[in-house]
């Protein structure tokens, strides 16, 4: 099921619907331009954003049948996103915050509590369901995950990883989506609980 956030969203910032910039570009923009050209054009001539340009020619670049970004190698293994920050806490603190319900918020959404055995199964009251498959306490999380609306559920890990300076960098890893939109959305969904985790954090 395609999601469409990313495309609302360049509509929003710039005014013009995804399909009227692959007609500009289409018009516009030479057969061997990288992304990075596609993003310079667009910034110069057109006065677009960084972020939506971006967006814009990752749209354009899937458009023309090139392979793109997130898009994993393996055949049917779909599309993967990764986000990681890195926080001044010890593996013991953030595990017992990712695992609590406050934590959960913001990768499960709302739970009253889970047992996190390899096994278990879930579902929030956003409707997100899965099953966990390993459970590594203070270490590493690796589960199915699917909103309500998906054809088919991803695959999603969350490793904790110490740091040479006593920090501890806390990695979202998302992989067989369906598709671009989807990774886009689930990109910005990682995004948000990592700016969470900063302020819960610090």
């Amino acid at each position: 099921m395609t999601n469409y956030s990313s495309q609302q969203a360049v509509e929003a910032d710039t005014g013009r619907t995804i399909a009227s910039w692959m007609d500009v570009l289409s018009r516009e923009a030479e057969k061997d331009w990288s992304h990075g050209q596609l993003v310079d054009y667009l910034t110069s001539v057109y006065e677009v954003g960084i972020e939506p340009a971006g967006r814009i020619a990752d749209h354009y670049e899937e458009f023309k049948g090139n392979k793109p970004v997130g898009k994993t190698a393996s055949a049917g293994a779909g599309y993967q996103v990764g986000v990681r920050r890195t926080y001044p806490v010890t593996a013991e603190a953030a595990w017992a915050f990712l695992t609590s319900p406050e934590g959960m918020k913001l990768w499960l959404g709302g739970l009253p509590a889970l047992d996190f055995q390899p096994g278990q199964t879930f579902q929030s009251d956003e409707g997100i369901s899965g099953e966990m498959r390993v459970v590594k306490p203070m270490q590493q999380l690796r589960l199915t995950w699917k909103k309500k609306d998906w054809d088919r559920p991803s695959t999603l890990q969350i490793r904790l990883i110490p740091t040479a300076t006593g920090k501890l960098t806390i990695s979202f890893h998302q992989e067989n989506m369906a598709d671009f939109y989807v990774r886009d959305e689930m990109k910005q969904y990682w995004e948000n609980a990592a700016a969470v985790l900063q302020e819960k954090l610090g």
